[in-house]
């Protein structure tokens, strides 16, 4: 071999070297598959962006939050918070382009966010949006508005349901079972659909059975809240319109005219005379009355003084006109020497200041006669108190019964502030009167035109106390066999907000019924 050959051939080499090295370097230079996936382009942003279907279910809220697709988008990541800032967000990722956002506070606006990913890529957080979730208060307390006896052999009661309506609400579901345990567990629960008027009227139920029973709104997002139980006993077959009646409206109203000393009675005295004027009743009852007698008696024009505690009695102390009753005189003319009263024992070591007092009046357009009381009984609570109450009412009734020994005894309303109602440990003077043929006017009342679980003792406080399940009533008017409760009511006026008004004029609202006397 040539010198010239083999130089040749070396510079052949070292060429073909240099091709190899330059192709590797430029080999090395292209990334590899998993450099490819890292190194490839980032996903778009999630555009259209939107919070759709609001929804509720009780009291939460749902809201849906969907976008459109992004390029090269494998998965999203979906935020949301109150803050248009995002600030303390909650997350979640989803391979959809959808997300349901549940369990809501209703009434709240919420923001949201989405960015797609690819791998470890992240594109662009989207624009916030924001919307207000819906709002479906749930429904005040209901209770029975009107119940009325049906038929006969058997008789059934239709009872109207009533509530406080609910903005938003496009109607209501009512739900109602016998007795007084759970409704909605209750085997013999029953369903109803009602409008927005807020009552629904139900037939069929059983006269003086208990029914309990809940509300809740109904909407073009869902279902609000269940309300309060409510709990009803039903009115008796037999008080139901008598065929021929004349009609007694009778008021009692506590108005604490010497305990109740902030204010004064000489500082509510006129008010109270002219909220009488205006109740419009044709008898009223008072209690606590000792310093409101006199003035009443004479200020109270087209008042006469029926009764006070002290007639056809010897009093004790300062025991005279803590408890009288006055007569509307254009429809009722009392009638002489029939006016009676009586102190009833001590009981304990409270003063011996409850009594009642009662007369005889005569109905003007009829001519027929009623008795009609006013009442009032010892007010502690205790087993020893509950049986002085019982004790006090016998006494009552034996006293009446007295006064009509021998000849008939026209039919009998007493009225007053009883001090015992259902809830008590024993309901003593329910118990004696209904032995007596006695019906309480809130239980057999055909129309409720206040809600009765508002208690009409409220100790000045301007929140109504209130008692869902049956409305503790210690104002009551008791009626005689056959008398016929057409309505009943709380004489309170109330704010917008459904306070009282500020200025009470007594520790007890006035009770009103408005009853049918068989003749």
């Amino acid at each position: 071999m040539t010198p010239t050959c083999s130089r040749s051939r070396t510079h052949t080499a070292v060429v073909v070297l240099a091709t190899i090295a330059t192709a590797v370097a430029l080999l090395g230079a292209l990334p590899a598959p998993a450099a490819d996936a890292a190194r490839a382009a980032a996903p778009g942003k999630a555009k259209h962006v939107r919070l759709v279907q609001p929804t509720v279910s009780g009291d939460r809220a749902g809201l849906t939050v969907k976008w459109n697709r992004a390029k090269r988008a494998r998965t999203y990541r979906v935020r949301w918070s109150t803050s248009p800032t995002m600030a303390g967000a909650q997350a979640t990722s989803t391979r959809g382009r959808s997300v349901v956002l549940r369990n809501l506070a209703q009434g709240v606006t919420y923001c949201a966010q989405v960015r797609a990913k690819a791998g470890k890529q992240k594109g662009p957080w989207s624009r916030a949006v924001c919307r207000t979730t819906p709002r479906l208060d749930p429904v005040g307390a209901p209770w029975v508005s009107g119940q009325v006896v049906q038929g006969t052999a058997p008789s059934t009661v239709a009872v109207t349901f009533s509530w406080p309506r609910v903005a938003g609400a496009t109607g209501y579901q009512v739900d109602y079972a016998p007795g007084t345990g759970s409704v909605q567990s209750n085997r013999k629960k029953k369903t109803v659909k009602a409008d927005i008027s807020g009552s629904r009227t139900v037939r069929g139920l059983t006269p003086g059975g208990t029914y309990c029973f809940q509300v809740r709104a109904l909407s073009k997002w869902g279902t609000g809240l269940r309300s309060t139980t409510g709990c009803r006993l039903l009115t008796r077959a037999e008080r139901t319109v008598p065929p021929r009646a004349f009609a007694l409206d009778f008021a009692t109203w506590n108005v604490c005219s010497t305990m109740c000393s902030k204010p004064s009675w000489a500082k509510r005295q006129v008010a109270v005379r002219d909220r009488i004027l205006r109740m419009n009743a044709d008898v009223v009852a008072v209690q606590e009355a000792i310093a409101a007698t006199p003035y009443l008696t004479a200020n109270l024009g087209g008042y006469t003084r029926g009764c006070q505690v002290g007639d056809g009695t010897t009093a004790q102390g300062n025991t005279v006109g803590r408890q009288a009753l006055y007569v509307r005189t254009s429809t009722y003319r009392v009638v002489p020497g029939t006016n009676q009263g009586i102190i009833f024992s001590q009981v304990g070591d409270v003063y011996p200041s409850h009594g009642a007092c009662w007369v005889e009046v005569q109905d003007i357009r009829t001519g027929q006669h009623v008795v009609v009381a006013s009442v009032h009984l010892v007010h502690p609570i205790g087993t020893k108190y509950d049986k002085g109450r019982d004790r006090q009412t016998l006494q009552l009734l034996a006293a009446i019964a007295q006064r009509y020994a021998g000849k008939p005894m026209p039919p009998v309303a007493l009225a007053g502030d009883f001090n015992s109602h259902r809830q008590r440990a024993y309901d003593g003077p329910r118990v004696r009167l209904e032995a007596n043929g006695y019906r309480d006017s809130f239980d057999v009342a055909a129309r409720f035109l206040t809600p009765s679980y508002r208690n009409s003792a409220h100790g000045w406080a301007t929140t109504p106390l209130v008692t869902p399940r049956t409305g503790n009533h210690l104002d009551r008017v008791f009626t005689s066999a056959g008398i016929h409760a057409a309505s009943w009511r709380i004489d309170e006026p109330m704010t917008a907000d459904g306070r009282y008004y500020a200025g009470l004029l007594s520790d007890h609202s006035p009770v009103i019924t408005s009853l049918r006397i068989p003749y």
